[in-house]
């Protein structure tokens, strides 16, 4: 059965952007509570704060405007650790099953495009990730990111 309006002949989704971001994928920490007097404050973790700013300054493209309904669609690469570097390991990518959970890692990417890329993480109206280790030559991890925009026939965004 299709998704969407029905209409299996149109995709009005459009690519809106692609980018990649350089770096070992982070997911979002737990919030920090600590008491200030009566007040409780609550902070991010550095960690999560650092991926989230570098994954806005990665995010070079024109922002979308608030109530376009957005699908997102992120690779997370990780890092190969040297056991699986062995010559009888593949050679591309092969699946990751560690932490970080990959729910956690979009939610940080979510949170690093909300207010670069788009209004409001609430415009997502779908989504889709994949975790996976590098392939065997890769010295680092990765984000690769694929941003798309609802566009019924007949209009722009």
């Amino acid at each position: 059965m299709p998704h969407g309006n029905g209409n299996t002949n149109e995709n009005p989704w459009r690519l809106h952007s692609a980018f990649s971001i350089p770096g070992q994928p982070v997911g979002k920490g737990r919030p920090r509570f600590s008491k200030a007097g009566r007040f409780v404050r609550v902070r991010t973790p550095e960690r999560t704060k650092n991926f989230e700013k570098r994954v806005a300054t990665f995010s070079t493209a024109p922002k979308i405007p608030a109530g376009i309904p957005i699908r997102t669609e992120f690779r997370f690469v990780f890092k190969r650790p040297k056991r699986l570097k062995r010559q009888k390991d593949a050679d591309g990518l092969i699946l990751h099953t560690k932490k970080p959970d990959g729910d956690n890692v979009e939610k940080a990417v979510n949170d690093g495009l909300c207010g670069v890329l788009f209004d409001d993480d609430s415009q997502i109206q779908q989504g889709c990730w994949s975790k996976w280790y590098g392939e065997k030559t890769a010295t680092d991890g990765r984000v690769d990111v694929r941003v798309y925009v609802y566009e019924p026939t007949g209009t722009k965004v």
